[in-house]
């Protein structure tokens, strides 16, 4: 165990801490206390790629375990790093255009834990986010993260993941997932979770994505070619407030043989609010297999809303809508389920 950032501490500085784990490595487990104060550095773990083991752990918290006694002026940078916990910090980023936790390459068994973002307030698009990776279909496998009690403040996207795994075979074999559980994500840009490509969940659970007052279409969670949630998406809470179009939830291709799904997705008992203008998609369902049940949709302002919306069921491509509750107060026109052909309902 060691300590950062007092007169007496083992480390002055997080940029001489990792230099020292550079050149002396690391056996077992080691955590990192940080003494209160402001630290104007980021953590950058990229010259520790591919250094820990299976057996060695490293652990950089608080001292006191109060999230806003350390802060950090820079963010986290993880790059092919693996068995790392990262909890109660507070990275204040709000000005610039920097990401809050970034993987620069794929990582393995991350935690990041009660930790504080605060981002750029105005941001919006996919570059600046809560927590970022941007993989391809080339690059290895990236999974065993948990994202958990964290806060982020401002950025244009919550969680960003991009080919998590780089193809379906993948994605079948593969026990590396993703647990995204009791964040809170407010005055967001553009969309709560951007997840595009060969993505794995365990979970994503009790959230709340809150979205700031715009004109730029808006997602809350925004779920793009083979996803796949095992645990569900489940007790979430959205409020969209785009003048213009926004979608709650939005899937497409989600759960599907291509992924390894072995049951429809779970998406239950989440609250989905529209409080702008504009046309409005609560649930977008489009070739997934989801069990769509208990959630609440609640469409205000004007424009046309669908508060849940299939587009195209079959054999393959098949959706349970049960039990879910939809008000539509819009002064537009307002359908609380809208199924886009008559030969996709049955039951």
């Amino acid at each position: 165990i060691y300590t950062l950032g007092g007169a007496t501490s083992d480390f002055t500085s997080m940029g001489q801490f990792l230099k020292t784990l550079e050149k002396c490595g690391i056996d077992g487990k080691v955590t990192l206390n940080i003494l209160p104060g402001t630290y104007s550095e980021s953590i950058n773990f990229r010259q520790l790629a591919g250094m820990f083991t299976t057996y060695d752990t490293l652990i950089i918290t608080s001292s006191t375990g109060d999230t806003s006694d350390v802060v950090f002026t820079g963010g986290v940078s993880l790059d092919n790093v693996q068995n790392i916990v990262i909890s109660n910090i507070t990275f204040d980023l709000s000005s610039g255009s920097e990401t809050g936790v970034n993987f620069a390459s794929a990582c393995d068994n991350i935690e990041i834990n009660g930790c504080n973002s605060k981002l750029n307030p105005t941001a919006t698009g996919t570059s600046t986010c809560g927590i970022r990776y941007n993989g391809s279909s080339t690059t290895p496998i990236m999974g065993n993260i948990r994202i958990l009690n964290n806060s982020f403040t401002g950025g244009g996207t919550g969680i960003y993941m991009y080919y998590t795994h780089p193809n379906s075979t993948a994605m079948t074999t593969s026990n590396k997932y993703i647990t995204i559980i009791n964040n809170t994500f407010n005055n967001l840009g553009q969309y709560g979770m951007y997840s595009y490509y060969y993505n794995k969940y365990d979970s994503i659970a009790y959230n709340v994505f809150n979205m700031r007052t715009t004109s730029t279409t808006q997602y809350g969670c925004y779920m793009y070619y083979y996803n796949r949630i095992d645990g569900g998406f489940f007790n979430n809470k959205i409020t969209l407030n785009a003048s213009s179009t926004c979608y709650g939830f939005y899937d497409y291709y989600l759960n599907v043989a291509a992924t390894g799904a072995q049951h429809n997705a779970p998406i239950f008992n989440n609250e989905i609010r529209r409080l702008n203008s504009g046309t409005f998609y609560g649930i977008y369902v489009y070739y997934s297999n989801l069990d769509v049940m208990n959630n609440t949709v609640y469409s205000q302002g004007s424009g046309t809303c669908y508060n849940i919306y299939s587009s195209y069921a079959n054999a393959t491509y098949f959706s349970n809508v049960k039990g879910n509750i939809s008000y539509t107060a819009t002064t537009g026109t307002g359908y609380p389920l809208y199924i886009s052909s008559a030969s996709y309902a049955a039951g």
